[in-house]
């Protein structure tokens, strides 16, 4: 296990930390942007830990900023994979969700992996 909900930023492991500094970097750079009257967006898996970092709640808390939910299969992709897109673009603001998109099918996924959130073989 790398991280948890109450330890988005891990546990201290080479692996953690050298995402978190990779993280740090992206929302400095979004904070210059913006600073700048810049746009910016960052992308993560919606239910990622990455929203939880204090660098990026910071980043969230900026006038301006949201955190965007959006599914992969509204655009096309072959799996539902829920994305979030923190951004102060405008033009990003309002983005499909599964149910927004025409009717369509999610290919099945197939294998066993472990969840370190269900903590079980999925």
């Amino acid at each position: 296990m790398l991280r948890t909900e109450t330890r988005p930023e891990g546990f201290g492991d080479q692996q953690t930390d050298e995402a978190n500094i990779i993280a740090d970097r992206c929302v400095s750079l979004a904070e210059n942007q913006m600073d700048e009257g810049k746009w910016f967006s960052l992308e993560n898996p919606e239910p990622s830990y990455i929203w939880n970092l204090e660098s990026v709640k910071r980043l969230r808390n900026r006038p301006g900023v949201t955190l965007v939910g959006l599914d992969q299969c509204a655009f096309g992709g072959p799996f539902k994979k829920s994305t979030g897109i923190l951004t102060n673009c405008p033009w990003l603001m309002r983005q499909p969700r599964c149910g927004d998109a025409p009717r369509h099918t999610h290919t099945k996924l197939e294998g066993r992996i472990w969840s370190y959130r269900e903590n079980r073989e999925v």
